[in-house]
């Protein structure tokens, strides 16, 4: 198939250059220099007003993506409306207002208990793991130990 189509390319080829000295011979190299020169200028000007086109579309895609310097930023900047609008006769404190403008969805960030309010419970439950004898004991060292300051109990000590 391909070996077919250059086959015939090249006849064409062949025939286009049998044309053409076939031409020359007729109406000599000054026709063929004329016929040339116009040919070469139609092709120019069809080049020339691809040209100008293709830069004028250029020129309106680059004005049109490139930042305009002389607007004033401030002038850009967005202003949002109020979230909360009080219909009541009740008047809210900025903080108050604060948390409404979050939204329906915002959560209020839940306070941990501390690390020695755990541990006392911790500790406590083992205590009344342990026989009821050793009860008053531990309960005596643990407090002695001042565990609140240290933030836990040693383990090695048990």
């Amino acid at each position: 198939m391909i070996k077919q189509l250059y086959c015939e390319k090249e006849e064409l080829n062949q025939i286009a250059y049998d044309i053409h000295l076939q031409f020359l011979r007729s109406y000599g190299l000054i026709a063929w220099n004329l016929l040339h020169e116009v040919v070469s200028e139609e092709v120019e000007d069809a080049m020339d007003r691809k040209y100008l086109r293709i830069n004028y579309k250029l020129d309106k895609l680059v004005e049109k993506n490139t930042p305009n310097k002389d607007l004033d930023r401030t002038s850009t900047e967005h202003k949002f409306q109020k979230r909360v609008i009080n219909l009541t006769d009740i008047q809210f404190s900025e903080e108050e207002t604060k948390i409404l403008n979050y939204g329906m969805k915002y959560n209020f960030p839940m306070k941990k208990k501390g690390e020695n309010e755990l541990l006392a419970t911790e500790v406590e439950a083992n205590v009344k793991s342990l026989r009821d004898v050793d009860h008053y004991a531990v309960r005596k060292e643990v407090t002695a130990n001042d565990f609140t300051s240290q933030g836990h109990i040693d383990p090695s000590r048990n």
